[in-house]
């Protein structure tokens, strides 16, 4: 079985502990405090009693305030040391301090941590009660709820209230937004898409992870870049497309693998492992299983055992060894029924905290109106005091911040010009890398006009330089082409590229050439492999490339074809015939670099229509959704210009591409105008930000950029 890993976001990491061993001076707690003067400790405000005995606390209370001291010893109790029952008497204490010291903020935050510990304890009704207060308490006093609004969805969420989850979920959706506030978008997304696969939503949830996930890599957040290629690797596994998922889950499996989550590793290697099960390749599966219950081990969570357990017995079961299996499937059992067993007491508990608050309503909506009456009039009497002092404070800062930004304005065109000039440098070396990777194919692109005149390459790179390529070569009666994809893009795939050409030719130019299309790939994956040094090694770089390669007799007619992850698509009388490439690229992949690659023997009719490709056409995001244009759409494309001649064929598919592409951009441009904000937002933006840079208002941006590299062949007989 899998497991979808929700990563919840929550304002109590505001002032976060590291989950580090403990420093012996016990800096790493001040770190996450805002900054304040080093005062030493009024007696009143000290713990009543003797002096703790612990030595970190003592050094806290030494180094802070005692709020802030009581604060980061009670997280430092609740994160790293799971006593919620101590870590609740501290925050207490902190918040008794925090109340006499009319910190709204300090009281908020400290009020939410004491929530969140509940959450902690199992107690989910009771976060959710101290929650809503807070709710209430953030809409009076003017504090930013959205991290608040995420914590009630996920607690609605373990409540099994899915819908009241998706409520709360948009709230601080709609609020990130309209903010701007990019960093509580993403995270937001992530969790509506936790909840799109729990509720068997499973476009809508692939649909929120990656657009978390782009988010998130604009940003270059590694560990929410490894959480969204998890999730998006779920959603693909409930799908059924396991291969699909593999790369998700291998990215965020490297990424944890530097962090200390043995949680999430014992997921995500149970993931990896149910892929391989589903695609028949049992020792690995098992491998990367057993790797998944040494983290569990260390974790000891019974859910985790019992979704690796149960995926161990049916791995033996379908390789026919019946007692592996039971004796898996019993430990399965006995961990399952742990978990159901804890849903049990927490469904009676339930059942009773909902009598209790029965008797107690009637006295409690008393109270509340009550406390309601004094508020509304303590808010007012804050608001006339207030009102005229923030006038002042605004006055004051309004012109320090005219003065900064002058001073910052200044620097930044210095550091702006530094910048124009280091890129204009670089721009020119890669702009003259490609002049010689343009002169190689136009080599090519001489010999195709030559040896098939009736024919086309469109030829798009992403950037400056291509990762992909196409190549041709004639020997004897045989014409050799094919069209290759590179790992990655830009500069790192044009060195690839570079690579790939060379090599080729070193093999059709050698006398024991092989004579076959899937020889020649067979010949090149070994020579990639041997010149990357590839060993196949856990976490080694899988650099390589995919491709279709051909050759044909130029008397016979006869068509060679094989492929690596690339297909070959012939039209014929108005049908379209596809020839599948074998999963394997050419280079360094799962153990199958010794498998040979298949060869496809044809005859060529006259009139017959040939299509060599990467994938960068059919991944293009575009259209009215955002989607990718898709291979189903590109089949259509180039059945329906059949009849017109090649040159013709190339133009509209570029045409194609790029109004598919536009069509997208127009979108996000609509939505940035409407995500504006109004005269009043922006003061208060510029007065909570003011030493920091103004962020663009537009959200998305106006124009579309391309996927990746793009080659596609056309040849008519």
């Amino acid at each position: 079985m899998c497991e979808y890993i929700v990563f919840p976001h929550t304002i109590s990491d505001t002032r976060n502990t590291t989950e580090k061993s403990i420093n012996q001076d016990n800096s790493y707690l001040l770190a996450f405090l805002p900054p304040q003067e080093k005062k030493e400790e009024k007696k009143e405000e000290s713990l009543d009693g003797p002096p703790p005995k612990d030595p970190l606390l003592q050094n806290l209370l030494d180094s802070l305030e005692a709020s802030d001291a009581y604060y980061a010893y009670a997280q430092h109790l609740r994160k790293i040391e799971n006593k919620y029952d101590d870590a609740l008497l501290y925050y207490k204490k902190s918040l008794s301090i925090a109340k006499k010291n009319h910190n709204i903020e300090q009281e908020f935050e400290i009020t939410f941590s004491i929530g969140a510990t509940w959450k902690n304890k199992g107690k989910p009704e009771k976060a959710l009660e101290i929650y809503k207060e807070l709710e209430k308490m953030a809409l009076t006093h003017n504090i930013n709820p959205i991290e608040l609004y995420n914590n009630i969805a996920i607690v609605y969420e373990t409540l099994q209230k899915p819908e009241d989850a998706k409520e709360y979920y948009k709230k601080a959706l709609k609020l990130s937004e309209e903010t701007n506030d990019e960093y509580n978008v993403a995270v937001t997304l992530i969790n509506l898409g936790s909840l799109e696969l729990n509720s068997g939503n499973l476009e809508d949830a692939l649909d929120y992870s990656q657009t978390a996930l782009k988010y998130f890599e604009s940003i270059n957040h590694e560990i929410y870049i490894a959480m969204c290629n998890n999730n998006i690797g779920n959603v693909l596994i409930q799908k059924g497309k396991y291969q699909e998922s593999l790369p998700y889950l291998l990215k965020s499996l490297n990424i944890f693998q530097e962090s200390s989550d043995n949680y999430s590793l014992a997921l995500i290697y149970n993931n990896i492992g149910r892929v391989y099960m589903a695609l028949d390749n049992y020792p690995l599966a098992l491998d990367y299983l057993e790797k998944a219950l040494n983290y569990a081990r260390q974790v000891k969570s019974p859910n985790l055992f019992s979704l690796i357990y149960e995926n161990f017995s049916i791995i033996y079961e379908q390789t026919n060894n019946t007692e592996q299996a039971f004796q898996f499937y019993k430990l399965f059992k006995a961990y399952n029924d742990t978990v159901k067993d804890v849903e049990r007491i927490k469904i009676v508990e339930e059942a009773e905290k909902k009598e209790l608050k029965a008797k107690t309503a009637t006295l409690q909506k008393d109270n509340e109106l009550q406390e309601e009456r004094i508020a509304k009039q303590k808010f007012m009497n804050k608001i006339i005091t207030g009102g005229i002092g923030f006038l002042g404070i605004f006055t004051f800062f309004l012109v320090k911040s005219l003065i900064n930004r002058r001073k910052m304005n200044k620097i930044l065109s210095q550091q702006k010009k530094e910048l124009e000039h280091k890129d204009k440098e670089t721009t020119d070396s890669i702009t003259y890398a490609k002049r010689i990777q343009e002169a190689l194919l136009w080599l090519e692109k001489e010999l195709m006009e030559e040896e098939l005149p009736n024919n086309f390459r469109l030829y798009q790179p992403k950037d400056i330089v291509s990762g992909d390529f196409y190549w041709m070569h004639k020997k004897d009666k045989k014409l050799m082409f094919t069209a290759a994809d590179c790992t990655g893009h830009g500069v790192p795939g044009a060195f690839v590229t570079m690579l790939g050409i060379s090599s080729l030719y070193d093999i059709v130019k050698q006398e024991n050439c092989p004579s076959t299309a899937s020889g020649i790939l067979d010949k090149l994956r070994s020579k990639i492999i041997n010149v990357l040094s590839q060993t196949g090694k856990e976490g080694e770089q899988k650099d390589g490339m995919d491709m279709s390669f051909g050759i044909l007799d130029t008397e016979t007619k006869v068509l060679e074809y094989a492929g690596a992850n690339n297909p070959l698509y012939i039209i014929r009388n108005g049908e379209l015939i596809e020839y599948k490439a074998d999963k394997m690229p050419i280079g360094i992949y799962g153990g199958k670099e010794n498998t040979p690659f298949t060869n496809h023997t044809i005859q060529l009719e006259k009139g017959d229509s040939l299509y060599m490709f990467s994938d960068g056409y059919v991944d293009q995001f575009g259209g009215s959704d955002g989607k990718k244009f898709k291979s189903k759409h590109f089949k259509e494309l180039l059945l329906s210009i059949q009849d017109k001649p090649m040159e013709e064929q190339k133009e509209i598919l570029l045409k194609k591409h790029l109004a598919w592409k536009q069509e997208w951009a127009n979108v996000l441009q609509s939505r940035g105008k409407e995500n504006t904000p109004n005269t009043f937002q922006k003061i208060v933006t510029s007065l909570r930000d003011i030493f920091k840079k103004t962020v663009d208002t537009v959200k998305h941006k106006e124009k579309a950029e391309q996927t990746d590299d793009i080659v596609v062949l056309g040849m008519k007989m």
